[in-house]
């Protein structure tokens, strides 16, 4: 089965396809974001039409953003329904807790208050996953869970990892430059919200039951069992 056979809306077959767990067919191409800035505003109306709380944002390495719940931040260690995330990815994620607004006329790296190691696990409401990145960040940005660690001082670490692979530099802090002017852009977020770095070009699939995890150098390793 897949939902809405016939649509109208693409936020509304979306928040169909969320509710019922039903994955949306391929929707008509004009029915599609044009660009990031309409599928932004597909998923504010999309978060509207869920009824979802927001207290931050996922950013990917891209600077590709979507709302967090806190509902759907997960302690590390916890156990979470596998099939809760069709076309699943597992990546290292680093969450971010803001000591100062990211004002939409705001410069700079964000103010960081602390750093939670994390694993972002992502999800897919279309049967055959998203077409591009604006038909993606419409959908939440593929919105799954993200499962986090114990904070840590905010000290940038400079290398991750995902399961078992050795760790592997990374850059942070141009990445998180970018994420903070794709925040701003979206209209800014206030002190002590939630800024969720994406690392998804270091993900992988989720293809079957098991122990996923995330390491970060210097923040410790974080762990969630789907089943």
């Amino acid at each position: 089965m897949t939902a809405l056979l016939t649509i109208t809306s693409l936020p509304t077959a979306l928040a169909e396809a969320w509710e019922t767990g039903i994955p949306l067919a391929p929707p008509p191409a004009d029915l599609l974001p044009a660009n990031l800035d309409a599928a932004e505003e597909m998923a504010a109306e999309l978060t509207e039409k869920l009824g979802l709380a927001v207290c931050g944002v996922r950013v990917t390495e891209a600077g590709l953003l979507g709302p967090l719940p806190p509902a759907r931040i997960a302690q590390a260690g916890a156990t979470l329904p596998f099939g809760t995330f069709p076309l699943g990815r597992a990546a290292p994620a680093l969450l971010c807790v803001l000591a100062e607004a990211l004002e939409i006329d705001g410069q700079g790296p964000p103010m960081l208050s602390a750093l939670h190691p994390a694993l972002d696990l992502s999800a897919s409401r279309y049967q055959q996953g998203p077409v591009d990145d604006a038909a993606a960040v419409a959908d939440l940005l593929g919105l799954g869970h993200v499962v986090a660690g114990a904070a840590a001082p905010a000290a940038l670490p400079a290398a991750a990892g995902l399961g078992g692979d050795a760790l592997a530099p990374v850059e942070l802090a141009p990445l998180l430059a970018r994420a903070a002017e794709a925040t701003r852009r979206a209209g800014g977020l206030p002190a002590g919200a939630v800024l969720v770095l994406v690392l998804d070009k270091r993900g992988t699939a989720l293809e079957a039951p098991g122990e996923v995890s995330a390491q970060w150098e210097g923040l410790g390793a974080v762990s969630a069992r789907l089943a």
